[in-house]
């Protein structure tokens, strides 16, 4: 067994200790004792705290028929509180919290390099960021590192009517008054009866908007008419500014509604949002994010954007053309770097990632570095050239790479030290390809295919161009046939020609000259672990377990980063709310289950995950005991 590592890249205090109980059936007691009015040395100057309040209060938590209480967590230390129950009245204080868009909207004394902590639960509604950091010193707004904070775009919209009585006949677009105009916004839709409607501007105190919208007819409406509000356009999480940090949020939406019968990309009467990073500098860090209409979005801005740790998965919706909303959508406009790291993206309706844009589209300019793909479509490509792609340490499972979609003139990409279940390559030049394995696992690569390199004029094609070499290959997967494709060779720059093995294209291109090729192999048959410490929180280690050996359960030596009698809770990333195992560790390892997993379905949809155990399993695991 072979284990790799991977290179990586406040006070507390305790409020409470109970006494933790594990209680089959519905009866629990709860004990608490040694309280504390410990005070927090902040600089915001709260008073001491209430042992009284409900923060200090025993987690209980229902799975099944097993009642946990768990000892409550100690609260950090941090500059200002924000709380579900927060108000705009408030100081920051953890006794006078902020609710949360409150501290999103900069108040005067939030500065450059201040800890904003969201206090434990659920914070209902839709937000935008316009905090403002700088370079060196970024305003971080985080959940507690063991409770996470719930960011719930399901909130319940205020009642509200259109004041003027409609007409079934006149102009497609006209200026209304609702009687609650501050529910209302700009890129609304709304229905009443059978007619949609969309809000698209302003004038005065009147709202423009569009009547008969994606395909209804004008109906006639008495005055008064009580509407049916879509937020579909508006994010969960809107995140402008600059020099911001998100950190351990669970970003969702608990609306069970997942279907629409309008077709295309903006159906009007989902009401689901995504995380939208538009700002410069953002870093999203170890968040969940599910269940939204779209997971992440970085489209527009986003300059020298990074997303660390997160965990993507059961975004989008159903429609009669296809399932809608990816995990990660993401281009370039600003043509600075923006990098994706130790991230795990899993499927949604869509693909699992859309590096991807029509031909206007910028998509320039990626790094993505020890990221795992499962179960799904990944591409790097759309109707304009990608330029200056980075592809490296990443591991892949039923999730092979395609690069290049419709444009020519892809160039510059280093694809190095990935661990892949497939790879296809179209339409590229100025290509590195090293020191990667490609296998074809059990469930198979969903884009795995041809290497082949098209050009606009073939006949000028560069084969200098390209550098191929210490790949390791597993041959099964090299020959082309109607029910068997996993890799095979395509002469550069003639589409037509055949596809080739690879001792073929060896000899043709001059490529691979020192790679290796497992023969009658389409997999390894030894297991790899790889163990890589979060960068952002030392008590955190990503765990990724390739059992090609189909072992019930695997060790993992974790010594390297905790004490040999740490305790431990491995969240299995499939289904990171249920599928949690705790324990200690023996001499700083841990006998991994393989069997016995479960995934997470999207809130009212069917299972969009294959079960990937026991060949394949991923993991965060958190130990109480780190090395100094």
């Amino acid at each position: 067994m072979e284990v790799i590592e991977s290179i990586t890249g406040s006070g507390k205090m305790r409020f409470s200790k109970s006494i933790q109980m594990v209680v089959t059936g519905t009866l629990v007691l709860i004990a608490l004792t040694n309280c504390s009015d410990e005070s927090l040395d902040r600089k915001s100057g709260a008073q001491p705290a209430n042992p009284a309040s409900e923060n200090s209060a025993a987690r209980q938590e229902n799975r099944g028929n097993v009642t946990v209480i768990e000892e409550p967590e100690e609260i950090e230390k941090a500059d200002f509180y924000v709380a579900p129950d927060g108000s705009p009245s408030g100081d920051g204080s953890l006794e006078k919290p902020w609710d949360l868009q409150t501290a999103f909207s900069h108040p005067t004394a939030v500065l450059p390099g201040h800890v904003i902590l969201a206090l434990p639960g659920e914070y209902l509604g839709r937000f935008v960021s316009k905090l403002n950091g700088t370079n060196d010193k970024p305003i971080i707004v985080r959940s507690n590192r063991k409770s996470m904070a719930r960011i719930n775009g399901n909130s319940p919209l205020p009642e509200n009517r259109v004041v003027e009585e409609l007409l079934a006949t006149g102009t497609a677009t006209m200026q209304m008054t609702f009687s609650n105009p501050s529910a209302i916004a700009i890129g609304d839709g709304f229905r009443i009866g059978a007619e949609a409607f969309n809000v698209y501007g302003k004038a005065g105190t009147k709202f423009l908007v569009s009547r008969a919208w994606s395909g209804t007819v004008m109906e006639a409406h008495p005055a008064n008419s009580l509407i049916t509000i879509s937020r579909g356009g508006k994010p969960t999480l809107d995140v402008k500014g600059s020099n911001t940090w998100i950190m351990g949020f669970d970003i969702m939406d608990s609306d069970p509604d997942r279907r629409t019968e309008i077709t295309g990309s903006h159906p009007w009467d989902l009401n689901k949002g995504d995380v939208n990073v538009n700002g410069s500098r953002i870093k999203l860090i170890n968040c969940i994010i599910r269940d939204n209409r779209q997971g992440i979005s970085a489209q527009g801005g986003g300059a020298e954007a990074e997303f660390y740790g997160n965990i993507v998965y059961n975004n989008g919706w159903d429609a009669p053309d296809r399932g809608h909303g990816h995990s990660v959508y993401t281009q370039n406009a600003t043509g600075t770097l923006k990098t994706y790291r130790s991230n795990f993206l899993l499927p949604s309706y869509g693909n699992v990632l859309q590096q991807y844009g029509s031909s206007a589209a910028k998509l320039d300019n990626f790094v993505w570095d020890k990221n795992v793909f499962i179960d799904g479509s990944v591409l790097f490509g759309g109707g304009s050239p990608v330029n200056d792609l980075t592809l490296s340490n990443n591991m892949t499972y039923a999730a092979g790479f395609k690069l290049g979609y419709s444009a020519y003139g892809n160039k510059n990409a280093k694809i190095h030290g990935n661990y892949m279940d497939g790879i296809g390559i179209n339409y590229w030049d100025e290509i590195t390809m090293t020191d990667n394995v490609l296998f074809a696992s059990s469930l198979g690569g969903v884009s795995s295919g041809t290497i082949s390199f098209y050009s606009e004029d073939p006949t000028n094609y560069n084969l200098a161009s390209n550098t191929m070499n210490r790949n390791t290959i597993y041959s099964q997967n090299l020959f082309h046939t109607p029910t068997d494709r996993y890799i095979a060779f395509r002469f550069p720059g003639l589409r037509s020609d055949p596809m080739f093995a690879l001792n073929e294209w060896r000899a043709m291109t001059g490529y691979e000259s020192e790679g290796t090729v497992v023969e009658n192999m389409r997999r390894p048959n030894v297991n790899k672990i790889f163990v890589m410490p979060n960068a952002y929180d030392k008590s955190i280690v990503h765990v990724i377990i390739y059992n090609w050996e189909k072992l019930d359960s695997v060790n993992v030596d974790l010594s390297e980063f905790f004490t040999g009698d740490s305790d431990y809770q491995a969240h299995q990333v499939m289904d990171y709310f249920n599928d949690i195992s705790k324990g200690k560790l023996s001499n700083g390892k841990i006998s991994m289950p393989m069997t016995g997993h479960t995934i997470a379905a999207p809130i009212g949809g069917a299972p969009l995950m294959r079960n990937t155990f026991p060949e394949f399993g991923a993991f965060i695991l958190r130990g109480s005991k780190t090395h100094p």
